[in-house]
């Protein structure tokens, strides 16, 4: 593998990139496989808690709250991760992390084998993951847009969403294979060797071992400075709003898949996971074509009709009550998921410079973090008229509610036009 001396901001609008030249080089494919291995453990453990936990109480509401807890962190510490980032050295705010979280999953899994396990551990347990997930969009993915460079921004974000889409596949059918052959205890132990090899991995490299703060610069300073920065752009307002209700009325579905596909379908753990996987794969289709082919004018595009698209089908999906017919539903999801999740990093890195990226990136890490409200309402409607009805529901508050925002920031479905960079 090779490794460029100094990654360059190219020109923004590159008409194609091969993603899969980026893999070649070294410092790239020590992050870009981190983040591989942080998403597996992520859809695994989404997989196993839910089906355990779902087996333990039989609550379809504890299900949705273990997952809703898993996000708090993200609007909680995701923009104070940022700029922590930016003061301690973004590499080594994650090799801490990683190595935080192997105790955590080592004491989970003795507590499963003993026997011992209850809900409130499990909850403590995915809080702590959710904070590694917090760190991971304000730190590894502006080191990955600052190792690619600006003209190759849309392959290497799309080939990053795309990997950790992929693991919506491999993930959840890994986690319903080991809770059926080795229990929940393997699946904590398996995380655990997996966070083991990404610290391996980011030991191999350099980059983003430096502090980036400004001398005589404060929290709040920085904080103030991305909201307004935000503020005094129609089209960040516009894509924020987007961001919000993906993560409010999309997303969270997922969290009632392992109900629907218990409950109404009559699926065992292992097809529950191949359903709950099927979307990663659509995304990952979808991901890989956005890397290849997108151009930077079509970046907002792509974000709006890929949310109009995911939220149409998981409405589709809610409706539906065969097992074939959801099997079908869950890969055109993960297509719209795929135009959502791959141009997020990528607006907001071509939309702002370098020293502001980081503050960007964890307004946006703030957005997403409303997900708790989703997963919220989400295992309450369950609670009442049921799972299905539930997702249908929201999908359509969803939709509504794009339409809304589509109105009032036209901006939306403009060419991006980058701004000027240092």
């Amino acid at each position: 593998m090779t490794d460029p001396a100094t990654p360059s901001d190219g020109p923004a609008a590159a008409p194609r990139s091969n993603p899969l030249a980026l893999l070649g080089e070294r410092t790239f494919f020590a992050l870009w496989l981190t983040g591989a291995i942080v998403a597996v453990i992520r859809w695994l453990e989404v997989l196993a808690i839910g089906v355990f936990a779902f087996d333990l109480t039989g609550s379809p509401l504890i299900v949705s709250f273990l997952l809703l807890i898993r996000t708090v962190p993200m609007s909680v510490v995701g923009f104070w991760v940022a700029l922590l980032a930016e003061r301690v050295g973004p590499r080594r705010l994650l090799l801490a992390m990683l190595g935080a979280m192997i105790p955590v999953s080592l004491v989970l899994g003795a507590l499963v084998h003993l026997g011992a396990i209850e809900i409130w551990h499990l909850s403590v347990g995915v809080v702590l993951s959710g904070c590694l997930q917090a760190a991971d969009m304000p730190v590894r993915r502006i080191m990955l847009g600052e190792v690619a460079g600006l003209s190759r921004i849309g392959a290497a974000m799309a080939l990053d969403a795309s990997t950790n889409h992929i693991t919506r596949l491999l993930g959840p059918m890994l986690g319903g294979v080991l809770l059926v052959t080795i229990g929940l205890e393997g699946a904590f132990v398996t995380s655990a060797a997996l966070y083991a090899v990404g610290i391996c991995l980011l030991l191999t490299i350099r980059v983003g071992e430096s502090s980036r703060t400004m001398a005589g610069t404060t929290f709040l300073r920085n904080l103030i400075e991305g909201v307004r920065l935000v503020r005094e752009n129609r089209m960040l307002v516009g894509f924020l709003s987007v961001t919000v209700i993906y993560n409010i009325c999309g997303f969270p579905f997922l969290s009632m898949v392992p109900v629907i596909g218990k409950d109404v379908l009559g699926m065992d753990p292992v097809a529950v996971g191949l359903l709950a996987g099927a979307e990663g794969a659509g995304a990952f289709v979808g991901s890989m074509f956005v890397a290849v082919f997108a151009r930077t004018t079509w970046f907002l595009r792509i974000y709006l009709y890929g949310t109009m698209l995911g939220l149409t089908m998981i409405l589709l999906f809610g409706l539906s009550s065969t097992a074939l017919l959801s099997s079908l539903m869950m890969p055109i999801v993960g297509l719209g998921a795929a135009g959502f999740g791959a141009m997020q990093s990528a607006v907001i890195f071509s939309s702002a410079p370098p020293h502001l990226r980081g503050r960007l990136m964890g307004v946006l890490v703030v957005c997403i973090g409303v997900s708790p409200l989703g997963y919220l309402q989400l295992g309450l409607l369950a609670e009442w008229f049921g799972a299905s009805s539930a997702v249908t529901i929201v999908a359509i508050q969803g939709l509504v509610a794009l339409a809304l925002v589509t109105w009032r920031w036209p901006e939306l479905c403009r060419r991006l036009a980058p701004a000027a960079h240092d």
